[in-house]
């Protein structure tokens, strides 16, 4: 979402999918993240399953999806977010460290490791990455990247994010006409303003992507990796 503070800029690579308008490029990349979930941190499957999970094959021949899946994982390696090879038929892609540096990928364990986030599987299992607009999915990977009830001033999006407040604006919108944002009003003294006072928004996700559900799926996620319990709670919650 965000380079560390004390960086030169605070804009994350997941600006450039927004700024791009490349859905199929942030589908593809958490779908990795999905997959490659455990050391070497490597899937491969074939060109079909990446088709599918792009929603390519209603829209295309096989020989036009394959090309197309090839265009998104070369466009994810061009931003150092991945490597790939091929292995016979099928594709290998391997994760690289979510900054864009190009550095290999390490999996945070404690909050020492840095501030990331965790996105539940009902992402995918809900079919919300097919039912909600690019907006909306940077803003759910932004807020759940944030506190239970956070605010975010939207004359700060681009500097913080690399978003504009219009797309910020919709991508809110969305999220709460489908139900999975809570927003509410609070008013705060503000001599800088004619009024008095300064109108400000907090925000809390909804179920599945509340900070609950979210902290429940990870103990899931360490299940379905077979992972131990970590010796220290993950509070952090952002990723690069």
């Amino acid at each position: 979402m965000q380079q560390p503070q004390g960086s030169e800029s605070r804009v994350g690579p997941l600006a450039q999918f927004v700024t791009r308008r490349d859905e199929r490029g942030l589908d593809a990349y958490l779908f990795i993240h999905a997959l490659a979930s455990a050391d070497p941190w490597t899937c491969t499957y074939p060109s079909q399953t990446w088709s599918r999970v792009l929603n390519l094959g209603s829209s295309c021949d096989e020989g036009s999806a394959k090309a197309a899946v090839s265009k998104v994982l070369k466009r994810l390696e061009d931003r150092k977010l991945i490597s790939r090879r091929r292995t016979g038929r099928r594709t290998e892609v391997t994760l690289l460290l979510e900054d864009g540096s190009g550095a290999t990928y390490t999996r945070p364990k404690a909050a020492s490791d840095g501030l990331w986030l965790n996105l539940p599987y009902a992402y995918w299992e809900g079919g919300f990455y097919k039912n909600l607009s690019l907006p909306a999915k940077a803003m759910l990977l932004i807020g759940c990247s944030l506190a239970h009830d956070f605010v975010l001033p939207q004359e700060r999006m681009p500097g913080w994010y690399g978003i504009s407040p219009d797309t910020a604006a919709r991508g809110l919108n969305e999220l709460r006409a489908a139900d999975l944002l809570n927003t509410r009003d609070e008013f705060v003294r503000d001599h800088k303003v004619p009024t008095g006072w300064r109108q400000v928004k907090h925000h809390q996700l909804r179920k599945p992507f509340d900070l609950g559900s979210r902290n429940a799926a990870k103990t899931v996620g360490r299940r379905r990796r077979g992972t131990a319990e970590p010796k220290e709670e993950l509070t952090a919650t952002e990723t690069a």
